[in-house]
């Protein structure tokens, strides 16, 4: 049988065993700790509630945006004498195209770029390099592009000199890249895999064009092809810091380590001290490395890196939330639990954070420590904020438990299970025996030293193109 099969059968028999089981015997409920009581064991006072929010739509994952794309830049050409012969009111009347009264429409951020090019009609002789490039120099966006490409496309015939050519293929170069840019914000990565691939065919030496294309073979798990694309753009520019922690990304993504952990450390190294006004590169190559060093099971260097962004971050939910999963690793549940509440402070939108904090809070070792209420509302706001997942049905199930809601805690338990065997995901280690616990009426205990989020899985590296 094989292992597709075998789940399924063992999901059966489970939900069989789940209806076939008679209605619990409930223990006496447990007495919910006194504020003051918690409070003692966290060195200070618990927050009475979660931070206050709003309740928005369910992400989909809680991982960051994959790469941080920069709004695409108008081509920068140096300024010319030569006279335009086409007025430039009139330039531009030509890339707003007989749809101008309506281009809001078409620059909104779900505005299509690829298929075919807008409005091919023109009226016009085609515009010198000169004049394009004076359009170029406008904002670009999604119909002006096209429009830009078309107007390239005409005019190629008419331009016979070597120099202007060159200069036309730059420039359709900038084009392509800028849609790619803009493609792939809106999720287009075939489109945004398409125009960069194009750029580069039309300027093979455009480096940040490359770049692009290696971050969007590496979204796209195309990881022997962008690791290629890394190593030639960082073979032209050794210094920069963005390319060698991305390649460290895709390095990560790869399952090497080792050189993940050398790029890391290299861009740590070159960046700008934290505090710098341009300290976001060092921060992301910190994360990184952090994560890096979790993989390889050096906690305390992860600790390390995560503390040292914190001294010149504080705010930051994200290395919080790590940290905060980082010292419930190691038994220290008092620091993990005011790392869950910082993070959430600084970001009332954190599920991971609420995760945690729902399992802390539900069955930590030491039932003063509990608060069976507020672990209710993490897990809910946690199944709010990135939907049932496997992790958010887990950490619902062990807070419905701490509330004696044991048919509650068994439906969502066994909920899980069958969200992983459809999926293909892994439930987190004692799933059955937290089902088991539930069915009898019983709470699960959380083993000392093991982390509350022990279906964790490490973020996926994320990838950055420089601001």
């Amino acid at each position: 049988m094989d292992a597709t099969r075998w789940i399924a059968t063992a999901v059966l028999l489970i939900g069989s065993a789940v209806h076939a089981q008679p209605e619990p015997t409930l223990a006496p409920p447990e007495p919910e700790p006194r504020a003051d009581d918690i409070a003692d064991r966290l060195g200070g006072a618990l927050p009475a509630a979660l931070p206050a929010w709003t309740v928005q739509p369910a992400r989909r994952s809680e991982t960051p945006a994959p790469f941080t794309l920069r709004e695409p830049a108008p081509l920068t050409v140096a300024d010319t004498a030569t006279p335009l012969t086409l007025p430039e009111d009139d330039i531009a009347a030509l890339l707003a195209g007989p749809r101008e009264v309506t281009l809001a429409a078409h620059d909104s951020a779900t505005a299509p770029l690829s298929g075919e090019t807008l409005a091919t009609e023109t009226d016009h002789q085609p515009l010198t390099i000169e004049q394009l490039e004076r359009a170029a120099s406008g904002e670009p966006t999604p119909y002006r592009l096209n429009r830009l490409l078309t107007l390239a496309d005409q005019a190629e015939n008419g331009m016979h000199d070597a120099d202007e050519r060159r200069r036309l293929d730059r420039l359709r170069a900038w084009a392509r890249h800028s849609r790619g840019q803009l493609l792939a914000k809106q999720g287009d990565a075939p489109g945004a895999l398409a125009d960069f691939r194009a750029a580069l065919s039309l300027d093979p030496a455009a480096t940040e064009v490359r770049h692009s294309l290696a971050v969007s073979l590496a979204e796209a798990q195309r990881l022997t092809e962008a690791l290629a694309e890394f190593n030639q753009v960082l073979t032209s520019q050794p210094e920069w810091i963005e390319a060698r922690r991305n390649r460290a990304a895709a390095y990560v993504r790869n399952g090497n380590l080792a050189a993940a952990l050398a790029d890391c450390n290299a861009a740590v190294a070159a960046g700008p001290p934290l505090g710098d006004a341009r300290d976001f590169q060092t921060v992301g190559a910190l994360r990184l490395r952090a994560e890096v060093y979790q993989r390889l099971d050096r906690p305390e260097d992860a600790l390390a890196d995560l503390n040292d962004l914190l001294g010149a971050r504080p705010d930051d939910a994200e290395a919080l939330d790590r940290r905060a999963a980082l010292y419930a690793e190691r038994g220290e549940y008092r620091l993990a639990t005011r790392d869950y509440f910082a993070a959430l402070e600084a970001d009332p939108q954190r599920a991971d954070a609420y995760r945690g904090l729902a399992w802390l809070l539900a069955c930590h070792p030491d039932r003063t420590h509990r608060n069976p209420r507020m672990a209710s509302e993490s897990a809910q706001r946690a199944r709010q904020l990135l939907g049932d997942t496997v992790e958010t049905l887990e950490a619902a199930a062990v807070a419905a438990a701490a509330e004696q809601r044991y048919t509650d805690a068994t439906r969502l338990q066994v909920l899980a299970i069958n969200t992983a065997a459809r999926s293909r995901t892994a439930t987190s280690p004692g799933a059955s025996e937290r089902l088991a616990a539930f069915q009898r009426g019983s709470n699960w205990q959380l083993p000392r030293g093991v982390s509350v989020l022990m279906d964790r899985q490490v973020t996926p590296a994320g990838y950055e193109v420089e601001k």
